[in-house]
């Protein structure tokens, strides 16, 4: 019988956490993620929620961070997105706090491992995996394996610059926050209930989008890219622009030759990382 795994996926705003076992999950449970916490009290935090499915069943923990992390050590380096979690040495301290075996990686890491094993990714050799939400990360799975770099940075191209700021500033969440004085959510709900106003800012952001997954596509060449990610619930509004702004920047066989495409697998990051602890352990 497959070993029970307790797998986490933490991000900006959420964190997720759940019993995996033969690739089934179960005990799935969510908090929301306060940001303005001190070091110790968001540790206290995560402990405290990992606690209570830490039973005799479970055998090891396999943790996505959406942070750098020093590979070798699992040492999560910075955590743009919560402040106070910067240089925290996360699987020697959950190690000792739980006994036993611990994995760390990005988040974004564990959702491209999760699609290309468990999802719409499953047919491909080459994917991209880009959590599009609080803010945007993404997994690079090339010829068939996980690529992470020395510090889980590979793939990130939300750091790249754009026009006056990053990719990240204009294809997540902080496009409405930073830009448009409100938040992803409530944007969908009024373009889904036909405000016009609102509509047009979906087709910005699929403009944006598309310029971005251009340089992706210029650097990796993938079979497919999938969208995942809380802003990724917005897909129907804004695939058109994208794939019109694809279209015009693409050189046309990479651009026929290209899937952009929705998640459609719940849980794609505690799959993934569940996954990652089976491989490495």
């Amino acid at each position: 019988m497959d070993s029970k795994v307790l797998c986490i996926d933490l991000g900006g705003t959420k964190l997720s956490l759940a019993h995996v076992c033969n690739g089934d999950i179960s005990n799935q449970q969510a908090y929301a993620v306060t940001k303005n916490e001190s070091l110790s009290e968001f540790n206290t935090f995560l402990f405290n929620a990992i606690k209570p499915l830490m039973t005799d069943e479970v055998n090891g923990i396999s943790i996505g961070v959406p942070s750098l992390i020093e590979m070798s050590s699992g040492k999560v380096v910075e955590t743009v997105n919560i402040p106070a979690w910067q240089n925290v040495e996360i699987k020697t301290l959950l190690e000792q706090q739980f006994r036993v075996p611990v994995i760390v990686n990005n988040d974004a890491n564990c959702f491209a491992v999760g699609e290309f094993h468990y999802g719409s990714g499953k047919d491909c050799n080459n994917i991209i995996g880009v959590c599009m939400g609080t803010g945007l990360g993404a997994g690079l799975i090339l010829n068939g394996k996980l690529y992470t770099g020395k510090y889980s940075a590979a793939g990130e191209f939300g750091s790249f610059p754009y026009l006056d700021a990053t990719i990240e500033d204009y294809c997540s969440g902080k496009l409405f926050t930073n830009y448009f004085g409100t938040t992803g959510a409530l944007a969908y709900r009024k373009a889904s209930e036909g405000c016009e106003k609102t509509k047009k800012i979906f087709k910005q952001l699929g403009c944006h989008v598309g310029a971005a997954l251009h340089q992706v596509i210029l650097s990796f060449d993938p079979d497919k890219v999938i969208l995942g990610g809380s802003v990724s619930h917005s897909f129907g509004l804004f695939n058109t622009s994208m794939m019109q702004t694809l279209k015009e920047l693409t050189h046309p066989t990479l651009f026929e030759n290209l899937q952009v495409v929705q998640s459609e697998l719940p849980h794609a990051a505690l799959l993934g990382a569940y996954h990652i602890y089976r491989q490495q352990k």
